[in-house]
């Protein structure tokens, strides 16, 4: 936990500015790995179990974030040219 106490006023608005960004962020992640795992179950047939666990473990294994690795997921890909 964070002591406010003896913060100034411009202080607090940096804190409590941050934390919302922080949760705008996580936000964000949580409507991605929403959408990937959607795109897991209806184009490759996983459970949404499956595609839950399957984000989680490959997440852990590469060190990115569950948020980072379904935006990978959710890019389009291109045929290089």
């Amino acid at each position: 936990p964070v002591s406010l106490d003896g913060m100034t006023p411009e202080g607090l608005i940096d804190y409590w500015k941050a934390r919302a960004l922080k949760a705008e962020e996580k936000i964000e992640d949580l409507k991605d790995i929403g959408r990937a795992k959607a795109k897991m179950v209806s184009e490759l047939g996983f459970t949404e179990t499956e595609a839950h666990r399957y984000l989680q473990k490959t997440a852990m294994a590469t060190r990115r974030s569950m948020g980072a690795l379904a935006r990978l997921i959710l890019r389009p890909v291109t045929d290089g040219a």
